[in-house]
């Protein structure tokens, strides 16, 4: 697989610059690949590239060309749904010291909710919990998450903001199984 970098990424990641931090991660070329290649960017985003995450659910991205020098961030669950609209000067935010807290004010209309699995259809119910799963990133084996659903409804997730779980439910067809309170 080949995919276009732009230079000012290319650049940084040649002066062998720091990567990891406390509040996120910038990747190597071999990262961009792998995450390009999961998060199925050729289908849902091909314009864009991953560089780096938040140590959450989102994803740093610049425009796969080769001139680009600005970054945007992107929920990972919109990827393909929506399009980035902030962009920022890749060089000057890393020069200032980077800070991965893209989102630190919180807004009292999108709060944190509680995401619940409300219903599973008596067909297809492992295949409904595997898009449930994938959809909002669930670190529990389809196992755990089959027993948690055998009583329900059942709490899968407390850390998406009211917007984020908005999303994520309708660009993955899931209102008749999860909803939010």
């Amino acid at each position: 697989m080949s995919i276009i970098v732009p230079n000012v990424y290319l650049k940084f990641l040649s002066d062998n610059q720091q990567r990891i931090f406390d509040d996120g991660v910038l990747y190597d070329y071999e990262e961009i690949l792998e995450r390009y290649e999961t998060l199925e960017f050729a289908e849902y985003a091909k314009e864009l590239i991953p560089i780096g995450n938040d140590n959450g659910d989102y994803e740093l991205v610049m425009k796969a060309s080769e001139e680009e020098t600005r970054f945007a961030v992107i929920d990972q669950g919109a990827l393909g749904t929506v399009k980035p609209k902030s962009w920022k000067d890749f060089s000057k935010w890393y020069s200032k010291g980077p800070k991965f807290d893209f989102f630190s004010s919180v807004s009292i209309d999108n709060p944190i909710v509680s995401i619940y699995i409300k219903a599973l259809p008596e067909d297809n119910r492992v295949k409904v919990l595997l898009q449930i799963k994938k959809a909002f990133v669930l670190e529990m084996s389809t196992s755990e998450l089959l027993k948690l659903a055998s009583n329900l409804p059942c709490i899968i997730s407390n850390k998406y903001y009211r917007a984020q779980a908005e999303g994520r439910i309708k660009d993955n067809n899931l209102q008749d199984w999860v909803a939010y309170k």
